[in-house]
């Protein structure tokens, strides 16, 4: 075969071979962006609790000298309610506890008006006996102004706070106890001077007073003493 007859069998061959197509390519892959990680979730904090002043007069600490109770006919303390309220109202309340706070350092004042609270609650008994039921009508309405006196002379004016509990705040000066126990003591005698003499019912007031005397045995005597229903905490 000649050299042209080569070349042109080379180009008939070129011609009928499929064209060659170059490979495309592969796909441009961006890189994923990177995932957003949320921070889990944290638990939500309480605010701080408010704190509020306490009203005036208010006593927390140190104290009062006197917790004023009450206890029932073999003088036994009846419970107190869950915010720390005594019931005076209540039937089985024929006395009064007088829990002493020696921390507080009661005054020779706080221990003369609760001697003489204390013989007008030993009246009160003597009078009107829970032995006589008729006499509960009587008995009662003197024992809870009784109650809420010796509570205001001697441990403070009780009220509630704005969650129920009890709050205590400042005692009646001396001389206004000392007018309001003669007040009690003065309505007891008229109301009962037609039945009874005026004499013999004092003379029942003052044998309350020797309840009083084992008070200064507590001083030497161990952690709490109790004298009739005077009840005393020493710290």
């Amino acid at each position: 075969m000649s050299l042209d007859q080569a070349d042109k069998k080379k180009g008939e061959l070129l011609m009928d071979a499929p064209p060659q197509t170059s490979p495309s390519p592969p796909p441009e892959t961006k890189p994923s962006p990177p995932r957003e990680t949320k921070p889990p979730p944290t638990e939500a904090k309480p605010p701080p609790p408010r704190t509020k002043p306490s009203p005036p007069g208010t006593k927390t600490s140190p104290l009062s000298p006197f917790t004023i109770k009450v206890v029932d006919k073999n003088g036994t303390e009846l419970p107190i309610d869950s915010m720390g309220f005594s019931d005076p109202g209540a039937r089985e309340a024929r006395g009064l506890e007088f829990d002493v706070h020696m921390d507080a350092q009661p005054t020779t004042a706080d221990m003369e008006l609760y001697r003489e609270l204390s013989k007008v609650e030993h009246a009160l008994q003597e009078l009107y006996p829970e032995t006589n039921p008729a006499s509960e009508a009587k008995f009662r309405p003197y024992f809870v102004r009784l109650f809420y006196l010796a509570q205001l002379i001697l441990e403070g004016d009780v009220s509630k706070a704005e969650d129920g509990t009890k709050m205590v705040g400042g005692r009646l000066p001396t001389d206004a106890a000392k007018a309001e126990v003669i007040a009690i003591t003065n309505d007891l005698i008229d109301a009962e001077a037609p039945r009874i003499k005026n004499g013999h019912l004092r003379d029942l007031a003052s044998c309350a007073s020797k309840l009083s005397l084992p008070f200064l045995a507590a001083y030497v005597g161990r952690g709490s003493y109790r004298a009739g229903h005077m009840r005393i905490d020493i710290v």
